[in-house]
């Protein structure tokens, strides 16, 4: 193992225990992943809480999910980790939660309306619906709206996020789930008021910008 590998196996240890104390991968629910330089890809085992992660507890897979290294088991929904990979390549980082916002909007069939927030417009994006698919069968559902988005609320379910590494699919499920709380809260006055055009259009050049660098 190289020292590349072990600092990522590091930084995904960390995060796992972040996403656990937010509440966003309560018990054993949840999973992440992380494609290598190399092609290769570590992914969380199926059935462990990701709190009790540790940088050799990740399962080495390849491309097609079949697994080259590791002593557990990889989730069961590699074979969504996977698909995303092949058919994102500028995506390095994806995350698969239950965030109690988030999820409960996804209970209860709710989607985003217009964009409202500024940061969430800029670091989330517009988040795509997936209807309700049995557990390990997801990707079959992802592959009409996979290219143009890096959020998605999975129905009866919970959520999905992706990022160019697991630090910025971090903040992007992060952020999907404040703005979930947000919009539920603001509906104590009303609902949350979409952003005036001229404003989207500014965020959507800044979100742009943001995503070359």
């Amino acid at each position: 193992m190289n020292a590349d590998e072990k600092a990522v196996r590091r930084e995904m240890m960390l995060i796992c225990q972040r996403l656990y104390d937010k509440d966003i991968v309560p018990a054993n629910g949840g999973n992440v992943s992380v494609r290598l330089a190399s092609g290769e890809v570590l992914v969380s085992p199926t059935g462990c809480a990701l709190a009790d992660a540790a940088p050799e507890w990740f399962v080495k897979v390849d491309l097609d999910g079949n697994k080259l290294a590791g002593d557990l088991d990889p989730s069961c929904e590699t074979p969504t980790h996977t698909f995303i990979y092949r058919r994102r390549p500028d995506i390095h980082g994806v995350i698969h939660g239950h965030p109690p916002f988030a999820t409960a909007m996804s209970l209860a069939g709710e989607r985003f309306g217009p964009p409202s927030h500024p940061e969430a417009f800029v670091y989330v994006g517009e988040v795509a619906w997936i209807d309700y698919a049995t557990p390990a069968t997801l990707a079959d559902h992802l592959a009409d709206c996979v290219q143009g988005h890096n959020a998605f609320l999975l129905g009866n379910h919970g959520a999905l996020t992706l990022g160019s590494s697991l630090k910025q699919a971090h903040f992007c499920m992060e952020s999907l789930e404040m703005h979930a709380r947000a919009v539920t809260l603001a509906k104590i006055w009303g609902g949350a008021k979409p952003l005036p055009q001229q404003a989207v259009e500014q965020l959507d050049k800044l979100r742009r910008e943001l995503k070359s660098h």
